[in-house]
């Protein structure tokens, strides 16, 4: 049967609600809640977890997390944390114009078949990608990729 224009005054508009059973406290009052408690707050903002369990402990009002996260849509979430200081001039470059300037190093943990595990660090130029430097250790403390140097020990090894 086709729809007809003049059987429009008898459809239903379909109106968007909740599923489940009706929370006990309504979304009007929570938000009053949230933002009588976040006005009384001595802190400039709060995260939805904490406002949940403030809420739950302190003013026993008891609505679950998803429903305190809402208040997303009222901008009362905590705000982003803003960068401090100067900011940054970094370009994004690693190289450098001439060789001698910044060195980048690594470490790798390979197995062998006669000492078993031992590391190998290389350090390299950044101006030219040369390797400047290799050792090889079986034990590795904190410092000794840095006391590896190109100026220092690794001195010996470069081009």
């Amino acid at each position: 049967m086709p729809f007809l224009p003049e059987q429009a005054t008898n459809v239903t508009p379909m109106v968007q609600r909740r599923r489940g059973p009706k929370p006990k406290m309504p979304d009007a009052e929570l938000l009053k809640a949230i933002r009588d408690y976040l006005a009384a707050s001595p802190f400039s903002g709060e995260g939805h977890r904490k406002v949940w369990a403030r809420l739950r402990i302190v003013h026993d009002i008891r609505v679950s997390r998803t429903r305190v996260l809402r208040m997303r849509e009222h901008r009362l979430l905590s705000p982003h944390r803003q960068a401090r200081g100067e900011p940054s001039l970094h370009d994004g470059r690693i190289t450098t114009d001439r060789p001698n300037e910044m060195w980048g190093t690594d470490g790798v943990r390979i197995a062998t078949v006669d000492d078993g595990m031992v590391w190998i660090f290389s350090s390299v130029d950044h101006c030219d990608g040369m390797c400047t430097g290799i050792h090889a250790a079986k034990l590795v403390t904190a410092s000794l990729p840095s006391s590896r140097s190109p100026k220092g020990r690794w001195a010996s090894l470069a081009r």
